[in-house]
C-alpha cells in the first residue's frame, strides 16, 4: 500500500473512529485528543501495517488501547496535589463521615489480614492498581495462578464482610 492510499484510508476512518472515541470517553474533546493520538501512533507505526489487511480494525485497535493504557495510567495516579484530603470531600456531593469510614476501613484491613498471605499479595497489588501481568512478574507466579489467587481473596473478603457486617 502506498503512502497516499494509507493516508486516504486513514482519513476515510477518521469520523467513525471520533463517533467510537467519544462514546469511550464521554467527551467530544477528551475524544478528539484520542483519535488524534492516535492517529499519530498509527502514522508512527505504519511499519507494523501489513498491506492488504484490515485498516479500520488496525486503526480501531490502536484507538481502544491508547484509551485503555490512559484509563488504567490515570487509575494508578494519586489524588492531585493541589487538593489536600479535606478539600477532596468537601468538594464532592456526598456528606462523608469520616469517624465511620476510618472504622470500616480499619474493619477491612483486619478482616484481610485474616486471609492467607499467598491470596492476600496478589489481591493487594491489583487493588494498588497493577496489572495481572505485571503481578504474575512481580511475584514469579503464572497470570493464571495470580487470577485465581485474585477471585478466591475476592469470594473469601466478601464472605467475611457479610459475616462481619451482619
Amino acid at each position: 500500500m502506498s503512502e497516499i492510499e494509507f493516508n486516504n484510508g486513514i482519513k476515510n476512518y477518521h469520523d467513525p473512529m471520533l463517533s467510537y472515541a467519544i462514546s469511550l470517553t464521554k467527551n467530544k474533546e477528551d475524544g478528539q485528543d484520542l483519535v488524534q493520538e492516535a492517529l499519530y501512533k498509527a502514522l508512527k507505526y505504519k511499519s507494523n501495517y501489513v498491506d492488504n489487511r484490515n485498516l479500520k480494525g488496525w486503526l480501531f485497535t490502536i484507538l481502544r488501547n491508547t484509551f485503555l493504557n490512559k484509563y488504567n495510567k490515570d487509575k494508578r495516579q494519586p489524588l492531585s496535589n493541589s487538593m489536600d484530603y479535606n478539600d477532596h470531600f468537601s468538594s464532592s456531593a456526598h456528606d462523608y463521615n469520616h469517624g465511620e469510614m476510618k472504622m470500616n476501613l480499619d474493619v477491612l484491613t483486619d478482616l484481610l489480614s485474616n486471609v492467607e498471605e499467598r491470596f492476600q499479595r496478589p489481591f493487594d497489588l491489583r487493588n494498588k492498581g497493577f496489572k495481572y501481568d505485571e503481578i504474575a512478574e512481580k511475584l514469579n507466579l503464572p497470570i493464571g495462578t495470580v487470577k485465581h489467587r485474585i477471585h478466591k481473596c475476592r469470594a473469601e473478603m466478601k464472605e467475611k464482610i457479610m459475616v462481619h457486617f451482619a
